[in-house]
């Protein structure tokens, strides 16, 4: 029987809609992971965004986490940044 190849995880390949990366930027930031968690994240969102917006970008990655933050502020009354 041959063994099945592990793939890398990659959060990317689950985020298929700008919806769902705003969706990622508001867990991050609410999780409570620190300034490093969340400067991933926006790493990752970015990455995101450009893979669905390939050729013409549609939305800025500003855009995606403004709209991430206010949507948190809305939910919380502070987010506290470790």
């Amino acid at each position: 029987m041959k063994m099945s190849e592990l793939k890398k995880f990659d959060p990317v390949d689950y985020m298929q809609s700008h919806e769902d990366i705003e969706l990622f930027l508001e867990m991050a930031m609410t999780n409570g992971g620190g300034v490093e968690h969340i400067k991933q994240a926006f790493l990752v969102a970015e990455k995101a965004r450009a893979k669905l917006d390939k050729e013409n970008n549609e939305i800025s990655l500003n855009d995606l986490i403004a709209s991430a933050i206010a949507k948190v502020m809305t939910n919380q009354k502070s987010v506290q940044f470790s």
